[in-house]
């Protein structure tokens, strides 16, 4: 209950005690994935453009190099513009976060396509992915112990529920948690992700299914 961590928070509770509330027979540990596959866009076309040059590499490691200011618009063909030669998914990388259809990203962003949509995936490291994700899930003028265990419990709901044999990870909405990306970061969140960096809730030596929200009127029952 994200209410109940707020109000736990102004009274003084500190967030291994909020977490050890709502978790019951739970304790903290630490982290062993550090980077994710989040799926950010699966549309019929999007923008990808860069402030600093970008390296695309393809799916045989063929390597191109793409100035700084480029803007691309990808569909499902997937052929990028004078390099026709590149075999799907394609890498970008970049220095500086890359935006999609004016929405910047950290990590690589690795697109596909079914032939009917463009898949975006975005790679980048799991303390990076949940400072979108804490200031899109809890408003960051809450008391920095709520924030943590929000922290918390978003990097251990992360890893309880990373998807196998697929080409993600996470979805990057509702689905699973929402990632705004960079506009979503706030020092508040970030703050909070830095101070438990790399703690999740663990329950019988395993990361916990730590489902969150908004407000349980007070009473939860088992998952």
């Amino acid at each position: 209950s994200q209410w109940g961590a707020y109000g736990y928070a102004q009274h003084g509770w500190t967030y291994d005690r909020i977490l050890a509330h709502y978790y019951t027979g739970t304790t903290l540990g630490k982290a062993a994935v550090t980077s994710l596959r989040v799926l950010v866009a699966q549309v019929k076309k999007t923008t990808l453009t860069s402030a600093t040059p970008v390296t695309v590499v393809d799916a045989a490691g063929s390597k191109v190099q793409l100035a700084a200011g480029v803007q691309l618009v990808l569909k499902p063909k997937l052929v990028l513009a004078g390099h026709p030669e590149l075999q799907a998914p394609l890498t970008f990388t970049a220095r500086l976060p890359m935006s999609l259809d004016g929405k910047p990203y950290r990590g690589k962003l690795v697109v596909s396509s079914d032939g009917k949509l463009v898949s975006v995936v975005d790679v980048l490291g799991l303390e990076a992915y949940l400072k979108g994700v804490v200031a899109a899930e809890m408003p960051s003028a809450w008391a920095p112990e709520a924030l943590k265990a929000q922290a918390v419990a978003a990097r251990s709901y992360a890893l309880a529920n990373l998807r196998k044999k697929q080409p993600f990870d996470l979805y990057g909405d509702t689905r699973d948690q929402v990632y705004g990306g960079v506009v979503a970061e706030s020092p508040a969140a970030t703050a909070a992700v830095e101070a438990t960096r790399g703690q999740v809730v663990l329950f019988g030596g395993k990361v916990a299914d730590t489902l969150f929200f908004s407000t349980s009127g007070g009473r939860t029952a088992s998952a």
